[in-house]
C-alpha cells in the first residue's frame, strides 16, 4: 500500500469515527495530498468505504495512471456527477470543508445536500510519516546551509530588501 492509499484509509477512519458517510474534496492541495495528483479540476468523493475521483475527460488518463487505487470516472460535468454519486450511494451525512472551498462551490455543495464540516484533511496533514519525514529533514538541511552562506553578508540595521538587492548585484 502506498502513502496515498494509507491517507485515504486514515480519512475513511476519521469519517466513520465522526459519523460521516462521505466527504467531497475539490482543492488541488487536498487532492494531491490524498492521491499524488495536484491538478485542478478533479473532484473526490471519499465515503467510509470507497474513494471516487470524477474529472474532465482530458485529465482522466493522467489521474488514473497516478492514482489507480481510486474509482475514476471521466465527466462532462464533474460537480453534477459528484452529487449524482452521493445520491446514488444514499449518503445520509455527506460533508465538505468550507475552509478549502470558494464561495460559489461551497454554496453549490450546500444546495445539493452537503453539510459544512471543518478540519478533517488538515488534521491528517498534522502527522508526518514515511517519505514526508525525510523530505522535511532534507529541506531543513538545505535551508540551514543557505542561511550559513547568507549570514556573513547580513549587517545590523539592514532591511531585508537591502540584503536582497546586495545579493542580486553580486551574482
Amino acid at each position: 500500500m502506498n502513502i496515498h492509499q494509507k491517507r485515504i484509509q486514515d480519512l475513511q477512519s476519521m469519517l466513520k469515527k465522526n459519523g460521516i458517510n462521505g466527504i467531497v474534496l475539490a482543492r488541488p492541495l487536498e487532492i494531491g495530498f490524498l492521491t499524488g495528483y495536484f491538478m485542478d479540476g478533479v473532484f473526490l468523493l471519499i465515503t467510509d468505504g470507497e474513494a471516487f475521483g470524477i474529472m474532465p475527460k482530458m485529465l482522466f488518463d493522467d489521474f488514473h495512471a497516478k492514482a489507480p487505487f481510486i474509482n475514476s470516472e471521466a465527466s462532462d460535468n464533474p460537480r453534477k456527477d459528484i452529487v449524482a454519486k452521493k445520491n446514488q450511494l444514499r449518503l445520509e451525512k455527506a460533508v465538505f470543508e468550507p475552509e478549502t472551498e470558494n464561495y460559489l462551490r461551497g454554496k453549490f455543495w450546500k444546495e445539493n445536500g452537503f453539510e459544512e464540516y471543518q478540519g478533517l484533511t488538515s488534521e491528517l496533514r498534522l502527522c508526518k510519516e514515511g517519505d514526508e519525514i525525510e523530505i522535511l529533514r532534507k529541506s531543513c538541511k538545505i535551508a540551514a546551509k543557505a542561511f550559513e552562506q547568507l549570514l556573513p553578508t547580513i549587517k545590523t540595521g539592514d532591511a531585508e530588501i537591502e540584503e536582497i538587492g546586495r545579493a542580486s548585484y553580486r551574482e
